[in-house]
């Protein structure tokens, strides 16, 4: 329904929404921030991975199959590009061969958004058709899973930090692996992440009740 809005000199206008569901009620006030609204552009997703993983903005490489170059990773044994492109209409990682799925590679806590730097060091010492496999997402959270099983096992009181100390991780982003389903997020979690790294258009849409 559309928000109507009522100017106040030197105050935020007033905004409502007119109730046409209830006799008893004639409009419902809306909170200015329930109007925002934020846009994520492959630009703006890249320079924010750019300036987690190598401090700088990304850049633009001039290819048949446009990609947005990062920074270096560097492993235990050697190093590698990250870049940032699309495939079939979803943005991957691409490094040392590997197309990663972003959602394993970030984190959402306390409000900042963060890079699993363990998954990018294991990616990059294991190029693709080069010593170890990468261990996939749905392979990572059965793993994961079995060890929490096994810490609640030893103690049920603190096996989630026992798990989370075992694998190097916090215990939220733990949380995140074992309890996400593939290839989705909450859809909380995706607004707070998009909100973490995009900017805020400037127009304000009305929304639909």
């Amino acid at each position: 329904m559309p928000v109507e809005q009522v100017p106040r000199a030197g105050r935020e206008p007033l905004l409502f929404i007119v109730c046409d569901k209830r006799d008893d009620m004639a409009s419902v006030p809306v909170p200015g921030a329930a109007l925002e609204r934020w846009r994520l552009t492959d630009a703006g997703l890249a320079d924010v991975l750019s300036r987690l993983l190598a401090g700088g903005a990304a850049t633009l490489t001039a290819s048949s199959e446009p990609k947005y170059r990062l920074g270096i990773v560097a492993g235990r044994q050697r190093k590698d590009v990250a870049y940032l492109a699309r495939q079939r209409d979803a943005l991957v990682l691409l490094l040392a061969g590997h197309a990663l799925d972003l959602l394993t590679v970030l984190r959402l806590q306390d409000g900042r958004v963060t890079l699993d730097d363990k998954l990018l060091q294991r990616t990059v010492d294991a190029p693709a058709g080069i010593g170890e496999p990468v261990e996939q997402p749905e392979e990572r959270r059965q793993r994961l899973l079995a060890l929490v099983a096994a810490e609640k096992k030893r103690n049920p009181q603190k096996f989630l930090q026992a798990a989370a100390d075992k694998e190097g991780i916090s215990v939220f982003a733990l949380k995140q692996v074992i309890y996400r389903k593939p290839k989705a997020l909450p859809a909380d979690t995706m607004a707070d992440m998009a909100r973490t790294l995009a900017s805020p258009i400037p127009q304000t849409p009305k929304p639909k009740r």
